[in-house]
């Protein structure tokens, strides 16, 4: 399947907000999920609804052109997620 294909006649330039895939290579996307969830395991993070947010978040901060490279939104990624802080126990 070419690009053409998968974005139609649109100009996906101007897309604003998250991603619904990002590509692995120019005809093979990778679901958002996956991503947030072995961004989660290269990190050593616990699969948590806070930490997937903490990625999301990451996700959502990032400036580069659709379509969306994976290794380029993993570096992105690595460097700009906040983790949340662990509370303290009692």
């Amino acid at each position: 399947m070419l690009l053409h294909e998968i974005w139609g006649d649109q100009d996906n330039k101007k897309i604003v907000g998250k991603p619904d895939s990002i590509y692995v290579a120019l005809t093979e996307p990778y679901e958002l999920r996956y991503f947030i969830e072995s961004i989660l395991d290269e990190a050593g993070k616990v699969h948590t609804d806070e930490n997937r947010q903490a990625v999301l978040d990451a996700v959502d901060s990032y400036s580069g052109k659709a379509p969306v490279a994976r290794a380029a939104l993993r570096m992105h990624v690595l460097a700009a997620v906040k983790w949340p802080q662990k509370k303290p126990t009692p």
